[in-house]
């Protein structure tokens, strides 16, 4: 064969390369556009989805690689806001190094891909040597302490991770276990009833059996583990939202008496149609609104053996799943919640019975929320401290939940 004779082939060879590059640039564009009309106000994947919709010429692996480089850009917080979007996606991309970021640095940054699996602290130095100057300190710029235990450092390194989606096996642990090996999916066990899979898994096709697991985070399910409940107790989830936590105690002791209450109530339809879906039809709901003044008269004289409070908060112990809310969050968001937390707690706290318990819950990182209200609720309620803790999910790539115990 002569030389020659290889041109053709080459010249076949070298134009799918060229197609394939000019998808990135058309991906990177597109991400750049999404990210330079985001203000915030909605979650980016409802963004995405609405985007996509108008924009039919991009299949599955386009959305995906799109969706990727975006918030690759949102997860890299405060830290880079002094450059363009361009520059964010692709240092972002470096820091989370998943299969996405692989496939496009190796087109725009390909000098930058020996780095992807060094440590995290390397690949910042790294970033520094290509004038891109990454400050932890401006990642996470808010003035307020985090709670006890917390390492920003940890922290802002896990933000570069989606976490697992994680499931508690009500039934069947052995046969779910064994589904997924047979079908090598990589899967993280945290005790028998546990388990966390891929970002992204399907597990309604993965698990056909729906009733023989929920889907409820690591660190929501160690919180539920502090409840205890015994039969015949009066239980009320007052900030009840999808829930979760009631789901937990009925799974653990159907004959407790259970009041689940919202300020929505459409949470509250969903709430039953869950409920019911796992077979549990011993709860009641009421819609109220905890803040509220006249939480005496619907309330009136009922009293209980225990309370969750789950209350609503900044969600920065989830930033990971939601990048886009680090970005956009601000002290005077904080002060907000804070204030709200204060309001629920404090009204609450009255209808646990002499030698009831109260469990006060957030998803918060801060301080502010978790044991700065919890040293409140203590001096205008009467009750004592037993426990509290952060649970961390930064090393099992799971959200940051904080529970502490009171008792009357």
């Amino acid at each position: 064969m002569t030389p020659h004779s290889l041109l053709p082939h080459k010249k076949l060879f070298l134009q799918p390369l060229k197609r394939i590059a000019l998808f990135f640039d058309h991906y990177l564009l597109s991400a750049v556009e999404i990210l330079d009309h985001y203000d915030g106000t909605v979650p980016m994947h409802h963004v995405l989805k609405g985007w996509f919709k108008t924009q039919r010429k991009f299949g599955s692996r386009d959305r995906k690689m799109i969706s990727a480089m975006v918030y690759h850009g949102l997860r890299t917080g405060h830290a880079l806001v002094k450059y363009g979007w361009e520059d964010r996606i692709l240092a972002g991309g470096l820091l989370c190094a998943d299969v996405f970021a692989g496939q496009y640095l190796r087109h725009f940054r390909p000098h930058w891909v020996d780095q992807l699996y060094v440590p995290f602290a390397d690949k910042l130095a790294f970033l520094h040597g290509q004038k891109i100057r990454f400050s932890i300190e401006k990642h996470f710029p808010f003035h307020p302490a985090l709670s006890e235990g917390v390492s920003m450092e940890a922290l802002v390194e896990s933000y570069f991770t989606q976490p697992r989606v994680y499931l508690r096996i009500r039934r069947g642990a052995a046969e779910i276990r064994r589904i997924l090996t047979d079908r090598l999916i990589d899967a993280r066990w945290e005790g028998e009833h546990t388990v966390g899979l891929p970002a992204g898994v399907n597990v309604e096709d993965l698990l056909p059996d729906a009733g023989a697991y929920t889907i409820q985070d690591w660190a929501s399910q160690q919180a539920a583990l502090q409840f205890d409940p015994a039969k015949g107790e009066s239980w009320w989830d007052c900030c009840a939202a999808s829930g979760g936590k009631s789901l937990c105690l009925l799974d653990e002791e159907p004959g407790i008496k259970l009041l689940c209450s919202d300020v929505r109530a459409s949470i509250l339809l969903n709430l039953k149609g869950r409920l019911n879906s796992y077979q549990h039809h011993r709860f009641s709901t009421k819609q109220l609104d905890l803040s509220a003044p006249y939480l005496e008269v619907e309330m009136k004289q009922q009293r209980f053996d225990a309370i969750a409070a789950d209350v609503p908060c900044s969600g920065s112990g989830t930033w990971a799943r939601t990048p886009e809310q680090l970005l956009f969050f601000t002290p005077e968001k904080l002060e907000t919640y804070t204030t709200l937390q204060q309001k629920i707690a404090r009204n609450v706290a009255p209808y646990v019975k002499t030698g009831g318990r109260l469990f006060y819950i957030t998803c918060s990182v801060f301080r502010a929320e978790n044991e700065d209200r919890v040293a409140d609720l203590v001096l205008h309620s009467g009750l004592k401290v037993v426990s509290q803790q952060l649970f961390s999910g930064i090393n099992k790539e799971a959200d940051n939940l904080f529970i502490a115990r009171l008792e009357k």
